[in-house]
């Protein structure tokens, strides 16, 4: 094997493709180390070798196409095969030649590391197993290259094959995941995706079945390689038929023996088969969840929705570390191809695969999967910034421990201009609420067990029955959210009387027109309809330190009544500036305002955010807030999440709640490493331009003086 190694190596360097292939590997490795590394200070590995593998794709068929493909159009195979070497020798020389090449190309990672490693804390296992996820992704492509080179002659068609079936591999999962959700033909294609093998790796898991599968992968294109150059050996050689079928038989044996090891390996206790290597153990149970399991009298039941194999590895993690540590935890899977209605009996809404059903003396909790890692929007779409498996999870069974029930339900079915977004919804369940949407045309009646019912700002009217409903709720001393509607205008075509009315029962005095600020402090970046909220002296407001300003975009203005018929003691929370104005009052068209002297216009004071009690009648607490778009996101991240604190403040103070377990987002975020600016151009130029050109340069003299040899 030495031999044939030592031979492609020295085919590889006398050739141009060879020197082509180091070429753009460096090229592109540099290009996102300095990207994704150093410009974003980053000390983690995995953004820049996740993009350098996806162009890496385009690259390795040059390296592995002309393999065999080479050796019969030169007419080198026949010299080849009748040599003394074995198969096996041929084909592993081959293989490892090339893949030395590849990780040739691969140590400006390791150099990379090194740099960072001089500037500031870098995750030490993270990094090498993102370097090893790279490593054995082109040993896989590489493998299939050259199984794919074995079948033909023509090098550009082995080339576009390779190509091919990597592409196919890396975006079809995607795809009949989208169109054949939970269908034996996902399934039944899973086998085959080994991209999604590399996911652990790269968050920082070592996961033995997919190291396994991984490594059988590759020799098992290596031995259908073996089968496939062997057919015309045998032929060469003139080998007894019961040679020929001997051989034959090893090759298939050890193929199925590797099919059977990858099967094994799944189904044995999954245990001791996952490791955490994350520098803050991103996916470890803490001592305080630890500490909450040592309490539990009976078995809590965690129903996990999906086949086991295709659930969340953070998820999976996650419970077996909690099975690990307590017997009362019992987790089983439930299929959503073979029992897709499972969720039934815990939730009207359907449930995501890898979300848990919580199940303790009686009572259960649902965890949906996306409220288990937290996101940022970027520009190239949502971006996972933390995990929160442990603190829902531990939360959820905290709050049956304690036996409280906080339950909130959000009115559906009048197009809601700004429902709850996952990310409040999520907090609400860490933070021992039990949140449902209700569809009150529907159901009738508030269900008995709500706590508190959100009305989030809807585009089209409530029925009088679903009013007299709220009111019925809320003299029964249940609390009420209530998010205005926009008012109807030429720019705003939302018709809303009924509920109009029944905000007013609160002691309040709607106008039909938005709010527009006429001085700069009064709005955030000059956006005269996105108001700074001025808080005013309660115990609601004082939730919130004195650092902390609310945002209202598009307030519906409307003014607290001295005098109401329902007898609410109605207090504001947040009221606008003196210099803030309607709509109508300006004399504006979208937000342009006229020469109209501010002082010959009436001014307020325009309330934003109120609270109406009636404590003597039995009435719960009514919170009405002014702005549809109060918890939009992009709002809410303009303030600094003031506004979902505030929201999550006030619902806890109204339901009473006290926290019986808070375990943090375990979030992605480290220290960055600032590499000078003076190494990063003497990198930049050496391996972006330099030694690219240098490889290059030394490839095409190399072709030179072949051709006149």
């Amino acid at each position: 094997m030495t031999a044939i190694y030592l031979k492609e190596i020295k085919s590889l360097i006398r050739s141009f493709y060879g020197w082509f292939f180091l070429a753009a590997m460096t090229f592109f490795a540099s290009l996102f180390l300095i990207l994704n590394q150093f410009f974003y200070q980053s000390p983690y590995l995995t953004n820049s070798i996740g993009n350098f593998v996806n162009y890496a794709l385009f690259i390795l068929p040059l390296l592995t196409m002309r393999a065999y493909s080479e050796e019969r159009k030169q007419k080198t195979e026949q010299l080849l095969l009748t040599s003394p070497l074995g198969i096996g020798e041929i084909v592993f020389g081959k293989f490892l030649a090339m893949l030395t090449f590849a990780a040739a190309s691969m140590l400006i990672y390791c150099g990379g590391f090194a740099i960072m490693a001089l500037y500031g804390d870098v995750p030490i296992s993270e990094n090498l197993l993102a370097i090893l996820a790279c490593f054995l992704y082109c040993a896989i492509c590489i493998a299939i290259g050259l199984f794919l080179s074995s079948l033909t002659e023509h090098q550009l068609l082995a080339g576009v094959l390779t190509y091919g079936v990597c592409l196919v591999i890396l975006i079809a999962p995607g795809v009949i995941s989208a169109f054949f959700p939970g269908t034996w033909f996902e399934k039944a294609f899973s086998v085959f995706d080994y991209v999604d093998r590399f996911t652990n790796l790269y968050n920082g898991m070592i996961y033995i079945p997919d190291l396994v599968y991984l490594v059988s992968f590759i020799l098992i294109l290596l031995l259908l390689t073996y089968f496939s150059i062997g057919r015309n050996m045998f032929r060469l050689k003139n080998n007894s038929k019961k040679n020929v079928l001997t051989d034959y038989a090893i090759i298939l044996g050890a193929i199925a023996l590797l099919i059977s090891v990858n099967i094994l390996m799944v189904n044995l206790p999954q245990k001791n088969m996952k490791f955490d290597m994350t520098q803050r153990r991103l996916f470890s149970i803490s001592e305080e969840t630890k500490t909450i399991l040592n309490g539990l009298e009976e078995d809590v039941c965690i129903y996990v929705i999906g086949d086991k194999e295709l659930v969340d590895l953070g998820v999976s993690m996650y419970l077996d570390d909690y099975s690990r540590h307590s017997s009362k935890i019992k987790v089983e899977y439930k299929s959503d191809v073979n029992d897709p209605l499972f969720y039934k009996a815990y939730s009207e809404t359907a449930l995501y695969r890898s979300s848990m059903i919580i199940e303790y003396k009686g009572d259960h909790r649902i965890v949906n999967f996306y409220d288990c890692y937290e996101y940022q929007y970027t520009g190239q779409g949502n971006t996972v910034t933390g995990v929160d498996i442990e603190g829902q999870v531990t939360a959820a069974i905290s709050s049956m421990i304690s036996g409280e029930k906080n339950v909130v339900y959000e009115l559906t079915g009048h197009d809601e201009i700004c429902m709850l977004e996952s990310r409040i919804t999520a907090r609400m369940s860490k933070g021992g609420y039990v949140y449902n949407t209700l569809n009150l045309i529907e159901k009738g009646t508030i269900p008995e067990d709500a706590d508190c019912v959100i009305v989030s700002s809807p585009y089209y009217d409530l029925t009088k029955d679903e009013i007299d409903e709220l009111k019925r709720f809320s003299a029964a001393g249940g609390d009420l959210i209530l998010f205005m509607s926009m008012p109807s205008s030429d720019f705003y075509n939302s018709m809303t009387p009924n509920y109009d009315a029944f905000v007013e029962t609160y002691g309040v005095e709607l106008v039909n027109d938005v709010l527009y600020g006429t001085v700069a402090t009064d709005v955030i970046q000059g956006q005269q309809s996105i108001l700074w909220g001025i808080p005013q002296y309660h115990d609601y407001t004082m939730l919130m330190s004195s650092n902390r300003n609310t945002l209202f975009p598009d307030a519906r203005a409307y003014v607290v009544s001295e005098q109401n018929s329902g007898g609410f003691v109605t207090e504001t929370l947040y009221s606008a500036s003196e210099t803030t104005y309607t709509y109508t009052q300006l004399g504006i068209e979208a937000q342009v305002i006229t020469e109209i002297p501010l002082e010959d216009i009436p001014a307020g004071p325009y309330s934003l955010a109120a609270l109406a009690t009636a404590p003597d009648k039995g009435y719960g607490e009514t919170i009405i807030i002014a702005s549809p778009f109060f918890l939009y996101e992009g709002i809410d991240s303009a303030c600094a999440s003031a506004n979902s604190e505030f929201f999550l403040a006030v619902l806890g103070e109204m339901l009473d709640v006290e926290l019986n377990a808070t375990i943090p987002v375990k979030s992605y975020a480290a220290e960055p490493v600032v590499v000078p600016t003076m190494m990063i151009i003497v990198f930049g130029v050496l391996f972006i331009l330099v030694i690219p050109l240098a490889f290059i340069i030394t490839g095409i003299t190399f072709s030179v003086i072949r051709r006149k040899r």
